[in-house]
């Protein structure tokens, strides 16, 4: 599996606005680019792209995605041990998944001036997505 990600020579996308107009760009390219290669596997959100392709074929769809427009580049993590939220490890033939757990987000402490329902919904929010995205629950 090959994490494709762009990286944008113009501001960083922070509206909503942005984001719109960054999805409709990437659905054209997904249109242009990713339905022709046929790719056997390919998922993204925004910008971040997930693909699989067979070991030592050369990467054609890197080149493709790369020279689609000049001010966007993509990058390619051979072999990720994570996308978005998900780690994925693959052992003697089976597939695991788990929560990817970032190490720089912090929860808010409790005693914190966040409304407690907030609180306690992040908690339920984290045990509803660790039972959907985990493979042996």
């Amino acid at each position: 599996m090959a994490t494709y990600k762009s990286k944008l020579t113009v501001a960083v996308w922070k509206t909503c606005y942005q984001l719109w107009l960054a999805n409709i760009y990437m659905c054209k390219l997904e249109s242009d680019i990713i339905t022709p290669n046929k790719p056997s596997f390919f998922v993204r959100y925004v910008d971040e792209c997930l693909s699989k392709q067979k070991i030592n074929t050369p990467d054609n769809l890197l080149t493709s995605l790369n020279s689609y427009h000049p001010n966007i580049k993509f990058t390619v993590d051979k072999n990720p041990d994570h996308f978005l939220d998900t780690t994925f490890k693959q052992s003697s033939g089976s597939f695991n998944k788990s929560v990817y757990i970032n190490q720089r987000k912090l929860p808010a402490h409790w005693k914190s001036n966040t409304p407690t329902s907030w609180k306690r919904n992040s908690i339920l929010s984290s045990l509803h997505r660790a039972k959907r995205i985990t493979s042996n629950w």
